[in-house]
């Protein structure tokens, strides 16, 4: 890592912007901090995926339907309870000092979103797997998707803590931990055991979960003392992440929807196969994952900077170029890396990979400038982002999922975020417009 760092500080001036962007980023150890991430980002997907292929190889593709529809489950209400980070990012870098007001805040908000969810769990259940599924099996996967997916919010704010400081080995750290139990348990009793079940698996996810989240609400407690209701810090965190709460709701909406399709509309087969597609894409994915904890504090610094902005852009510019490079290179490798991993079984699943890449790669297009609505203090753009992302996959689902299976889910996600790029560039184009003619002169901070 040290090695790439000192290899483009010795890049002449005369290399260009692109280059100048890539020696701004290592000479203020952006860069060394943004490998730190993807490095642990790659680890955790690393693990996850491996936690995935033992389960995929041991159950099948139809039982692994079941599988994929409980980690779609956990994955969205792990979103929906986790909306206090980027809000806690935001305060710690803007109220120096403050900090230990608003992260209290923030566990008061976020304890809250877990009382709620947990009360909710079993009707809305029961609602999922009779009504939407059609399929009473899908309950006990919901049920647990639901309880994991709730217990994880506070690990991820004791890593927001680090993330504010910008201490991005902790942040990371803090990160991999769940994934890391998860695949011990996992890989563990797969060599023990001749069979493994999909409920198994399931309770592994559910007790890691429950057991951090204990061990996060004590570390938080050490963290801010007493945890105590402060109305009006409360209401100013909330006056802020209002609109981010509304985004969560949109994006955790949108974000694991074709799966609720493709279980909706097609067999646990193919359920399967599209559930591979998504984990064999999220190893482009966990680059652009990387993005955004990496780029908001530096976001939040170009408020009010022609200047800085400009240099901010540079800098998204020549991350985003380099993950495309990186998406199209797992495009072409999808046939081989899907054979190799999972088997022949799964063939079905490289078209579908394809198609669902092309959404990461304008992902790594659009959320670099996507941090700068919460810079200028435009929480509502985020949700208006949100809802782009919502609306859009929502309607071209009901166009394409019963009439083209799991190939029109995946496309209606590829096409969804074409528009939701567009609503990006659309919406800063003003900023964009001022940062123009600081963009050619700007040089490293």
């Amino acid at each position: 890592m040290s090695q790439t760092s000192e290899a483009l500080s010795e890049r002449p001036a005369e290399a260009g912007p692109r280059f100048g962007a890539l020696r701004n980023l290592a000479g203020k150890r952006g860069l060394r901090s943004y490998l730190t991430i993807v490095f642990f980002s790659g680890l955790t997907s690393a693990m996850s995926f491996l936690t995935t292929v033992v389960v995929a190889r041991k159950l099948g593709p139809s039982e692994f339907g079941r599988f994929a529809v409980f980690y779609s489950i956990f994955q969205m209400t792990w979103t929906a309870t986790n909306f206090g980070d980027s809000t806690y990012v935001r305060f710690a870098n803007t109220h120096p000092g403050e900090e230990t007001r608003y992260l209290r805040a923030a566990i008061v908000i976020e304890l809250a979103a877990v009382g709620v969810l947990a009360s909710l769990a079993y009707p809305l259940a029961r609602l999922l797997s009779g009504t939407v599924f059609q399929d009473p099996d899908y309950h006990s996967v919901v049920l647990a998707g639901l309880v994991v997916g709730g217990s994880m919010n506070l690990l991820t704010l004791v890593a927001a803590i680090y993330q504010a400081k910008q201490r991005y080995l902790q942040y990371s750290l803090v990160a991999t931990t769940f994934y890391g139990l998860i695949l011990v348990l996992v890989g563990s009793t797969a060599l023990a055991v001749t069979h493994l079940s999909v409920d198994m698996v399931v309770r592994f996810y559910v007790v890691v979960g429950l057991v951090l989240f204990v061990g996060s609400l004590g570390w938080l407690r050490r963290a801010v003392g007493r945890i105590r209701f402060e109305r009006e810090t409360i209401r100013s965190f909330l006056s802020f992440s209002r609109f981010l709460i509304g985004a969560n709701v949109a994006y955790v909406l949108y974000q694991r929807m074709d799966v609720i399709f493709v279980a909706r509309y097609t067999s646990r087969f193919e359920v399967g196969q599209y559930g591979v597609a998504l984990r064999v894409a999220v190893l482009a994915s966990l680059f652009t994952g990387s993005l955004a904890p990496f780029l908001l504090p530096q976001a939040a610094r170009t408020k009010g900077s022609d200047v800085e902005l400009a240099r901010y852009l540079r800098r998204a510019a020549v991350l985003s170029a380099s993950l495309l490079a990186i998406v199209f290179t797992l495009w072409l490798a999808v046939p081989v890396v899907t054979h190799v991993l999972f088997g022949d079984a799964y063939r079905r699943a490289v078209p579908l990979c394809r198609v669902l890449l092309l959404a990461t790669a304008c992902i790594a297009v659009y959320t670099p400038l996507s941090q700068l609505f919460l810079a200028e203090d435009r929480p509502k753009a985020s949700l208006h982002l949100g809802l782009t992302k919502l609306v859009s996959t929502t309607v071209l689902l009901l166009l394409l999922a019963g009439r083209y299976g799991a190939i029109g889910c995946a496309s209606a996600v590829a096409c969804s975020e074409v528009v939701t790029a567009g609503y990006v560039v659309w919406s800063l184009r003003a900023k964009l417009r001022r940062a123009a003619p600081h963009l050619a002169r700007a040089r490293p901070a």
